[in-house]
């Protein structure tokens, strides 16, 4: 999660769609965006809740039954319960 090209309070805003549940050290990657948020800066993202339907959806459904998208590009432990969020 090298953002070493860019200075420290480089940017206003960084948008994070889809990226969260693929981190395998997600506090170093959020550490990092930080870093090179500006002062009052905004992060928005989405992810998956770590739900048995997202499971379903996710995994079940969208890799083995309809091929969507690449077998095991998603971990269930990696996603996000909202409340985890809080501790980023």
């Amino acid at each position: 999660y090298d953002l070493s090209a860019f200075p420290d309070d480089s940017f206003d805003g960084v948008l994070m769609a889809d990226v969260m549940e693929h981190l395998l050290d997600l506090p170093a990657a959020v550490a990092e965006v930080r870093r090179v948020l500006k002062p009052g800066g905004v992060l928005v993202f989405d992810t998956i809740n770590r739900t048995y339907k997202s499971y379903l959806a996710a995994i079940v459904l969208a890799e083995e039954v309809l091929q969507l998208v690449p077998p095991r590009v998603h971990d269930w432990r990696l996603f996000l319960k909202p409340h985890e969020a809080a501790f980023l």
